[in-house]
């Protein structure tokens, strides 16, 4: 007897955990009633939306990964702009002061006014994503006029977050400023040049550490691979690994930004001198103003040292954004061909002799450039367990999908000598490694009947990664292949899964074209190799790349609005500085340059 729940009402994809929790208080009572008349109950959906939440955190965690460099730049355009309105605003604090205001009540008036505007600000954010979500689900595949949830705990947390960055950002300021002293905050606007020298012990075990994790993974050291062979070694020594994976974790994710920051504290001398050369050069062209303008970029040595690292950061967190999309893209497409075998693969075939007609059919097709029929099972005697793919060496490169760095030396010797001698075979090369399986090993297939040498070997060899940390363990995860011809003969020995695989002409739909051969042999399953890119399951199978698409779109704004919004304040502290400028006679042209 099948139960059918109404999807629609109980289950939402923006409150998973919830329907979840439905879900289950449902199967009980339905188990309970269920048990009472011998029935026993089998689920098949909590098992899916399990998965799907999975899913989802796993995407919460890339997009939290995205989006702390938007968090520091918030933090950062806060406490500037925090430090340049007190500044803006000394008379003010100096007439408080002096009419009785302790520092203690100026520094919790200042950080009310501080969380004001960040709940403001929350409250705007709210707003925002309610609006823009509906629009930024419908361009990345949901269907038209799909609406988010916003849950309570969302905006709760948001403002929560929203309150705690902004106390974060505006506490330091506020505690400098209520430490003026009142004559000098009488005085009104004086320009804050900061003259402590910048502290290198941080900045150098910054660079330090970013550079050891860059280090690191230009080398390829895996800790967690080195521990595998000295699980059982010295105990300090597996002390030191595990410290050692366990910092080399926490460095793949701060690492490259900590070196950034090490590199602009450090830098911000030689960036002095460069300037002081790139202001001799300027003199050329706005005259001895430039002098002027290299004097006032450097009065306050941290704040350029703090935009230095800005503009550093989102340079090299477009690079890596950019270049992770692209891989990310690519590795779709090439997951894609992997698991189905090529572009369309057909499936549920009895026999190898009927793969091979409709191989031959399908390559007289104009809108198919290639196709071949494949057989695939386990081997039974030496090294059981692996898997082989029998295939036609003459047609599987046309018809299936591969690239040559998968198998081992020269590819066209490798499938003429298939092609030529049916006893050969291209083995796993991580099986052909952990059991020491040499080139012209023989394998056999089914006892002492059926049986291949070792011509070459496919694919990496993964035998010394296998297992889990500091302890060793193997199981085969590749492919073997061998020639169609050697199990043609006794095929019911193997109990292959027979399957032709077919390459597509390019500019050919799969779709149209996976419609065309689904006509033609109608009791057969087909298969496409396209990534999935409309509806719910295009979401899912696409949220890393719309992720990346998302935080490139969020840093490259949140850096625009930070540097204009840093500009600007400062050009506001230098307002009477500009001003008596212009009166001296500085030209609109010489104050831009």
């Amino acid at each position: 007897m099948n139960v059918y729940l109404d999807r629609a009402r109980l289950i939402s994809p923006f409150a998973i955990e919830s329907s979840i929790s439905t879900i289950q208080q449902i199967e009980a009572r339905i188990s309970n009633l269920a048990l009472q008349y011998g029935f026993s109950p089998n689920d098949n959906l909590l098992g899916q939306l399990q998965a799907f939440s999975s899913t989802i955190f796993s995407l919460r965690l890339t997009f939290t990964a995205v989006s702390i460099p938007v968090f520091f730049m918030a933090w950062y355009v806060g406490r500037t702009v925090s430090q340049s309105s007190f500044n803006l605003r000394r008379k003010e604090i100096g007439l408080l002061l002096t009419r009785g205001f302790t520092r203690g009540q100026l520094v919790r008036h200042f950080i009310t006014e501080g969380l004001m505007v960040g709940l403001v600000a929350g409250l705007a954010g709210i707003a925002l994503a309610y609006v823009l979500n509906p629009l930024f689900l419908q361009i990345l595949g949901s269907s038209s006029g799909a609406t988010a949830l916003l849950t309570s705990d969302t905006a709760i947390i948001t403002i929560i977050f929203t309150l705690f960055l902004t106390l974060f950002a505006i506490l330091a300021p506020a505690r400098q400023a209520a430490a003026m002293d009142p004559a000098q905050a009488l005085k009104g606007y004086v320009y804050l040049e900061e003259t402590r020298p910048i502290r290198k012990r941080g900045a150098i075990l910054a660079l330090t550490l970013g550079a050891y994790q860059l280090i690191t993974l230009a080398i390829g050291i895996n800790y967690m691979n080195i521990g595998r062979y000295v699980y059982n070694a010295n105990f300090l020594l597996v002390l030191f690994l595990i410290i050692a994976a366990v910092l080399s974790f926490a460095l793949s994710f701060i690492g490259p930004f900590l070196f950034l920051y090490g590199a602009a504290q450090l830098s911000t001398g030689l960036a002095e001198r460069f300037h002081k050369k790139f202001s001799r050069i300027s003199r050329w062209i706005i005259g001895d103003v430039a002098a002027l303008a290299s004097k006032s970029v450097f009065r306050n040595p941290r704040r350029v040292a703090a935009l230095v690292f800005i503009v550093a950061l989102i340079v090299g967190y477009s690079i890596w954004v950019i270049g992770d999309l692209a891989s990310q893209q690519d590795y779709n497409y090439r997951q894609a061909e992997v698991a189905v075998g090529s572009d369309i693969r057909l499936s549920g075939i009895t026999s190898i002799a009927s793969a091979t007609l409709m191989a031959y059919q399908l390559r007289g097709w104009g809108n198919i450039t290639g196709a071949t029929a494949e057989s695939d099972f386990s081997g039974t005697a030496t090294a059981g367990g692996i898997q082989i793919k029998a295939i036609d060496p003459l047609t599987w490169r046309q018809g299936a999908y591969y690239e040559p760095g998968w198998f081992t030396g020269d590819v066209n010797a490798v499938f003429t000598t298939m092609m030529g001698n049916n006893h050969t075979m291209v083995l796993d090369h991580g099986v052909a490694s952990y059991y020491s399986f040499p080139i012209g090993t023989t394998i056999v297939l089914y006892y002492r009947s059926i049986n291949a040498s070792v011509i070459s070997y496919f694919g990496p060899d993964y035998s010394q990664s296998s297992g889990g940390p500091f302890g060793r363990s193997f199981s085969p995860e590749g492919w073997s292949f061998v020639p169609i011809g050697l199990i043609r003969p006794n095929a019911t020995l193997f109990n292959p899964t027979n399957i032709v695989l077919a390459k597509a002409s390019p500019n050919v739909s799969l779709t149209q074209l996976a419609l065309s051969i689904q006509s033609a042999y109608p009791n057969l399953t087909i298969t496409t190799a396209q990534v999935a890119t409309q509806g719910v399951p295009g979401v899912i199978n696409a949220g890393t790349q719309n992720v990346l698409r998302l935080g490139t779109a969020f840093a490259a704004l949140a850096a625009s609005i930070g540097v204009g919004t840093i500009a600007y304040t400062g050009y506001r502290e230098r307002e009477k500085e500009i001003t008596m400028v212009s009166v001296r006679g500085l030209s609109y042209r010489q104050l831009a340059g």
